[in-house]
């Protein structure tokens, strides 16, 4: 990854947290996820980013669009052409189910970056994740 990915993918993972800090700040603990995406899609939408809300995604198969689609919560696009999806919950603790869900959806749409995002009702808790194409693996990112 080049300098300036990272850079602009740090500040990226950066603003998306503090959106999220936010609209929980906001909303307080114990709504459903769909109401914290409505605060997180405002608060990135000021920030400047292009934000997609609720919008199906084609699934790919060895490069080839198929008729299936998936439905992200929230897609940030990044000015370098790559997305993040961001999957949301709003559960009491993220479990292997939840990032399995997320891996699919990067998998299935060739998405190179991921982000879970859980407004428990204690806690904002994300994990941030990278889709390897070549090796069709997803790894955990610690940025």
């Amino acid at each position: 990854m080049e300098n300036n990915e990272l850079s602009t993918l740090i500040r990226a993972f950066t603003d998306i947290v503090g959106a999220a800090f936010e609209s929980a700040k906001w909303y307080k603990h114990g709504m459903h996820e769909d109401v914290y995406e409505t605060g997180l899609y405002i608060e990135l939408k000021e920030k400047g980013y292009v934000v997609q809300r609720q919008k199906d995604f084609p699934v790919f198969y060895k490069g080839t669009v198929t008729q299936k689609h998936f439905r992200m919560d929230l897609v940030v696009m990044l000015p370098s052409g790559n997305n993040i999806i961001l999957e949301l919950k709003a559960v009491n603790r993220i479990d292997d189910q939840h990032r399995k869900q997320l891996w699919s959806y990067m998998r299935l749409t060739n998405t190179k970056y991921g982000m879970l995002i859980n407004f428990s009702p204690t806690i904002v808790y994300t994990e941030k994740f990278e889709y390897i194409l070549e090796t069709n693996s997803v790894k955990r990112l610690v940025i």
